[in-house]
């Protein structure tokens, strides 16, 4: 298993668009996804975005990113950089 933590800097947290962002990425990838609100305790999977959207994110939430499966590390190097780009495609 691939884990990464990081802190939410939007302002608005995670809304519609960089959570299908997310959902697009993570469903190039075999492994299970799952994505954590450390504030809430709330977890779900990566691939589904009313899933994502009900995790409550907000800006300053930490999140942990977490990857299983024959993929793990791709899956969770690509969400990295999906993330540190701002969410630009």
């Amino acid at each position: 298993m691939q884990k990464t933590t990081y802190t939410v800097r939007d302002p608005y947290g995670l809304h519609a668009r960089p959570a299908g962002l997310i959902v697009k990425e993570a469903q190039r990838f075999a492994a299970e996804i799952t994505l954590t609100n450390e504030r809430n305790g709330k977890s779900a999977s990566a691939k589904g975005l009313f899933a994502l959207m009900g995790l409550e994110i907000t800006q300053g939430d930490s999140i942990t990113l977490a990857a299983d499966g024959a993929d793990e590390q791709q899956a969770v190097e690509g969400l990295v950089k999906l993330v540190n780009s701002g969410f630009s495609e």
